[in-house]
């Protein structure tokens, strides 16, 4: 009996130790604006790609912990570390419930690949909506409103029919062994 237990007991810490691949939720991004990181005053930009956020001790609010995309034709190339540009925080805010999500005004940073770090935030609170700086080390470019849609790709959390049927059949395992030892 010590045996099977001890291999029941080995299943269940393999399924809780990968609990922690379900604590990553990927939320699909875009926008588009009038102006261009490059600097050039009424050109159109735009991006889209896909972050990768890590739920935070506060309900509805995940850090951004990678990103993925395109910025005005550029590949994005890695995230910049909270507080790296400025104050950003690289923060999101998303509810059950909701269809989309959202920055603060401290927003989320990034690198493309030619070198510019991009922030995209929440602008102006009375006009409610997005924002994205370029830096290459300098100011190239002015404050740029844009539209932005973030939705959720995956949720974090399992659906509750997974848990139950996983928990049946251990159940159904664990009560097998037990009539073939006792047999």
């Amino acid at each position: 009996m010590k045996k099977p237990a001890m291999i029941v007991c080995g299943l269940a810490l393999a399924m809780l130790s990968s609990a922690s691949a379900f604590a990553d939720t990927f939320f699909n991004f875009s926008f588009t604006g009038n102006s261009s990181v490059t600097g050039l005053p009424g050109t159109p930009f735009s991006g889209s790609g896909q972050f990768d956020a890590k739920a935070t001790t506060t309900a509805g609010t995940y850090r951004i912990v990678g990103v993925t995309g395109t910025t005005d034709g550029e590949a994005i190339s890695s995230i910049l570390a909270p507080g790296s540009f400025g104050f950003n925080d690289n923060l999101l805010f998303f509810s059950s419930g909701n269809t989309s999500a959202s920055l603060d005004n401290a927003g989320v940073s990034y690198q493309l690949a030619n070198g510019v770090d991009a922030n995209l935030f929440l602008g102006i609170p009375s006009q409610y909506q997005q924002s994205l700086f370029g830096f290459p080390g300098s100011l190239v470019s002015e404050d740029q409103t844009a539209n932005v849609s973030i939705t959720p790709l995956v949720s974090a959390v399992p659906e509750p029919a997974t848990f139950a049927l996983l928990g049946t059949g251990l159940l159904g395992m664990i009560g097998g062994l037990r009539r073939r030892i006792i047999a």
